[in-house]
């Protein structure tokens, strides 16, 4: 093994590692509504106040922890 094969070999792990992360993350997409009660929210916005957004990482947390 060169140089070079060590190289493509790590740039690949790197690249799943990558890959493995984005697919552990959820990802929200901004719908003009809050994700937690539902009120409008301005464009590029998730949640109407901290609070909710809280209370929505809370949720997501418990519902994770008890494999929902």
């Amino acid at each position: 093994m060169d140089d070079a094969d060590r190289s493509d070999d790590k740039i690949q792990n790197t690249i799943a590692d990558g890959i493995a992360e984005c697919r552990r993350k959820p990802v929200l997409i901004p719908v003009l509504a809050c994700y937690n009660c539902g009120d409008s929210v301005p464009q590029h916005h998730l949640f109407c106040s901290s609070d909710c957004s809280a209370d929505y990482a809370h949720r997501v947390k418990r519902e994770k922890d008890q494999g929902l």
